[in-house]
């Protein structure tokens, strides 16, 4: 097949189960229509998707206290109050409890790795960073940790 030059187009596929935090992977066959391969992992964990980006923002939003924190930062940086999610630029990457060593991360952020989790990059205006820089636990869909660019715990 591959000395002719001619092979079938296949496609990864990777889902995200929140009920059990599993990555399922399938190889799909697109020129035969079906499925050549599954296979299901735990602890694995994939690069954030922007729907994930959006809802760990939105999660943020939620908390009152770490929502209030944000606000009092943007408008420091900006002179401006925070009256939207729109208003900021988020970056998300997958947290994992051994990225902050020697940090009391509380036990929502201790299951990251195990639970899908992101660390929140924020900035304001100009490519401001504010300080805070929130842990979400995505399956949980709490605040699980605030830390600051410092190097603190907040």
């Amino acid at each position: 097949t591959y000395a002719q030059g001619r092979w079938p187009r296949r496609a990864d596929i990777y889902v995200y189960q929140y009920t059990d935090d599993t990555l399922i992977h399938t190889v799909f066959n697109l020129d035969a229509n079906r499925i050549e391969s599954m296979e299901s992992a735990r602890g694995v964990q994939p690069a954030l998707t922007a729907v994930e980006v959006q809802r760990a923002t939105a999660i943020l939003f939620v908390d009152a206290a770490v929502r209030s924190q944000i606000e009092r930062e943007f408008e420091q940086i900006t002179g401006q109050p925070l009256v939207s999610p729109g208003q900021l630029t988020v970056k998300a990457f997958v947290f994992h409890p051994d990225a902050l060593p020697g940090h009391n991360l509380g036990s929502a952020a201790a299951l990251c790795g195990v639970q899908r989790c992101a660390q929140l990059l924020i900035t304001a205006a100009e490519n401001v960073a504010l300080q805070s820089v929130p842990v979400i636990n995505l399956s949980a869909g709490v605040v699980a940790y605030l830390s600051r660019l410092d190097g603190g715990a907040q």
